[in-house]
Parts: C-alpha cells; sequence; structure tokens
C-alpha cells in the first residue's frame, strides 16, 4: 500500500435544498468553500453555495464586537478614575484649609 492509498479522507455530507440528493464533499475542500462562499454543483447539476459567514468569522466578529466594548469601558473607566483623582485633590485643598491632615 502506498503512502497515497494510506491517507485518510474526511468527508461531510450534504443534501441539495434543490433535489434533496445526500452526496459527500472532502472536508478540507468544504471548508474553503465555505470560507470564500465559492458555489459549487451538487451532482444532479443544481448550483449550492455557503452564504453567511463561517462559525469562525461569527466568532472572530463577535470578539472583535467584545475588545471594542472593553476598550470602550476601559477607557470610561479610565477618566473617571482621572475625576476621582481631581475631587480628592480638591478635598484634601479643601481640608487644609481648616487645619485637618488627611491621612491619604
Amino acid at each position: 500500500m502506498t503512502e497515497k492509498e494510506a491517507e485518510i479522507i474526511e468527508i461531510d455530507s450534504f443534501n441539495c435544498s434543490d433535489c434533496g440528493l445526500r452526496f459527500g464533499i472532502d472536508k478540507n475542500v468544504c471548508l474553503l468553500w465555505q470560507q470564500s462562499h465559492k458555489k459549487f454543483l451538487c451532482p444532479n447539476g443544481h448550483t449550492l453555495c455557503w452564504e453567511g459567514d463561517t462559525l469562525q468569522q461569527k466568532e472572530l466578529k463577535t470578539l472583535r464586537a467584545e475588545v471594542i466594548s472593553l476598550k470602550e469601558k476601559l477607557a470610561t473607566a479610565l477618566a473617571d478614575i482621572e475625576i476621582g483623582k481631581g475631587k480628592i485633590i480638591e478635598l484634601t485643598s479643601e481640608l487644609e484649609i481648616y487645619g485637618i491632615n488627611p491621612k491619604v
């Protein structure tokens, strides 16, 4: 048995949305077609393609949105900290005016 013959090929199976025929496509080819939204034909000649994002593309979009949200929250928190520092300085100055020595 040659090395090529010993190679295991994984097949994903599909049903044609037009005729209902069940057929298989190499898993690696499937992945490429899903990512590129490439059109292909069922064995009976019906044109098929994957529309929409793959699971990985959906996850990437979700993660990017989450990163943007977290960056915005961080910027807000840092701004709040700066406001808080300013208030501490104001209150410390006010306490010093009244002769109170705050321990900060």
